[in-house]
């Protein structure tokens, strides 16, 4: 079953030859990552080719080149990067929460048929090293937080690394919610909202 995800797009801008997409992701699991693994695709008039074929679930920044000569569309688990004209670069990020499989496609303006290749996501191994981090990451804080330590950076809520809040505030931010933050106090355990906030706090401090 391919991975979930929700994002809000803004629109593709032209720069210097290339497309630049900017997204934030609203994402349970991941936030965007502060240096995610880069994949890049390159697709021809004939061919599809990803390198590398296998990242760790999260964040992947793409980078999707046309090197034929007619006006290529890439999708990658459903999401397109629009139209790219051939000599021209789509930069996108997504995040992807569940280890598995991505179709990647490639279709050409005018003709019948597709060009398809695999991207293999593994589990992120750092994700179960601190009980505190895998719950910042499983309860997808970093969709709306940044922290250097989650490489997370969400842009809708507070950045801890900057905030630097107390072991007391994170708990009662989790437990209760605040003002756009949902509580999660029904759907984490005690120790569970113990733990991120134990995490965040020695990450910030």
């Amino acid at each position: 079953m391919p991975p979930t995800m929700a994002s809000m797009r803004h629109p593709f801008v032209l720069a210097s030859g290339s497309i630049v997409c900017a997204i934030a992701f609203l994402v349970p699991g991941f936030a965007i990552a502060a240096t995610p693994p880069t994949v890049t695709i390159t697709v021809s008039d004939v061919a599809l080719t990803i390198k590398p074929g296998t990242v760790p679930a999260g964040t992947v920044a793409f980078t999707i080149r046309n090197a034929g000569k007619q006006t290529h569309t890439v999708t990658i688990a459903g999401f397109s990067s629009g139209q790219i004209k051939p000599g021209l670069t789509a930069r996108v990020r997504r995040t992807y929460i569940t280890p598995g499989t991505l179709t990647v496609r490639a279709t050409t303006t005018g003709h019948a048929g597709a060009r398809t290749a695999r991207l293999t996501l593994t589990a992120p191994a750092a994700a179960a090293s601190d009980p505190g981090r895998a719950v910042f990451v499983q309860a997808g804080c970093g969709g709306c937080h940044t922290l250097r330590a989650a490489n997370a950076a969400g842009i809708i809520g507070p950045d801890f690394d900057v905030a630097k809040p107390s072991v007391a505030r994170i708990v009662d931010r989790v437990t209760n919610g605040y003002k756009g933050m949902p509580p999660f106090g029904g759907s984490l355990t005690s120790k569970e909202i113990a733990d991120v906030a134990a995490f965040v706090y020695a990450s910030t401090h």
